[in-house]
């Protein structure tokens, strides 16, 4: 019996392993998340690869913030398209811009096999990424439901202001435009929260 559970396992997290392994996207189509946006980031605390515990948006207070989500391995494609052109366009992490990645895996199971997964996920992910990966383990339901994220298959980014506040929410494959649109908000985002700082 013991054998079996340790077999069982096993099995569970060399499934959860590639949950969050670059794959090709299954749900690229782009759509705004409206229910998101004006909303403050429902807190998130977990551990970074890197092993920091990470709360947000608290730990991004202060600087604009992309924050990728995803519940599917087949997601990373589509955050990807959202982080690597705000990387490049705002030199994230900077003390203004920074990026974080939460890939949001639920079931018993996987968060008994965490260990393993962060391990398997460390090396497929460059090292100066590791504090910006986040990896939370449990219930996604509530967080979902108040973000209307519906589409399980799906990456979604998130735009918030220095307060934690979503400015823009999209989720599927970012295009050319798409991510035109994020940048220029960013900027803004930073230039208000500049002027505000300096006024008080």
């Amino acid at each position: 019996m013991r054998k079996f559970h340790f077999l069982q396992t096993l099995v569970a997290a060399a499934v959860a392993l590639q949950v969050f392994s670059p794959g090709t996207a299954a749900a690229d189509n782009l759509q705004p998340v409206t229910k998101a946006v004006g909303q403050r980031l429902p807190t998130i605390t977990a551990d970074s690869l890197a092993g920091s515990r990470v709360t947000l948006p608290d730990d991004a207070r202060g600087r604009i913030a992309l924050i990728l989500v995803a519940f599917a391995r087949d997601a990373q494609s589509q955050l990807d398209s959202w982080m690597e052109p705000f990387a490049d366009a705002t030199s994230a992490p900077t003390d203004t811009f920074v990026y974080y990645e939460v890939p949001m895996i639920s079931g018993f199971m996987a968060k008994a096999m965490s260990g393993v997964i962060n391990n398997g996920m460390r090396k497929g992910i460059s090292e100066e990424k590791h504090p910006y990966v986040v990896v939370y383990y449990g219930d996604t339901d509530d967080f979902r439901n108040k973000l209307g994220m519906t589409d399980d298959e799906a990456g979604y980014a998130l735009l918030l202001d220095g307060d934690g506040v979503i400015r823009q929410a999209r989720s599927g494959m970012a295009d050319d435009a798409s991510t035109a649109v994020l940048i220029e908000e960013a900027r803004t985002l930073a230039e208000a929260h500049r002027e505000t700082g300096q006024q008080r």
